[in-house]
């Protein structure tokens, strides 16, 4: 019998200090398998401008996908979001002068408030049924 046997790294703790880390994972896993495009989830760029260090050099062409301009709240207080807010000109800037692409939604990584369990568009009827409603839902995706 063939067998497929994959490393898999575990964090101690979550959040940004590992994303070099997986960045690089994801590198090495990339040049494995010959994948020619790779998505990063950014809100300021930070996490993009590391994925365009790690990956510089390779063959992979970056898609970056941020978060419409808005505050989201942190542990500090309010945090500015959305790769195209004025105050991370210079990270886009720099992200776009490296052909890396930028896809900009109104929520492009949390699912829409109407496709939760709660919001599908469900309701009860005759019996205890569960029926379907239609739910009309409207996206926008930017792609520069």
């Amino acid at each position: 019998m063939e067998q497929n046997i994959q490393k898999i790294t575990y964090f101690t703790y979550c959040g940004e200090a590992n994303t070099a880390a997986v960045l690089q994972l994801a590198r090495e896993r990339a040049q494995e398998l010959n994948v020619r495009k790779v998505v990063i989830a950014s809100e300021t760029g930070r996490s993009a401008l590391k994925a365009l260090d790690i990956f510089r050099g390779s063959d992979v062409q970056l898609v970056v996908v941020t978060h419409y301009p808005a505050t989201t709240i942190g542990p500090k207080g309010q945090i500015p979001i959305g790769l195209k807010r004025p105050e991370y000109a210079s990270r886009l800037k720099t992200l776009l002068e490296n052909n890396v692409k930028i896809v900009q939604g109104t929520r492009p990584l949390a699912p829409h408030p109407r496709w939760s369990n709660h919001h599908r568009g469900w309701q009860r009827g005759d019996g205890g049924v569960e029926v379907n409603r239609k739910v009309t839902i409207t996206r926008k995706m930017i792609v520069t």
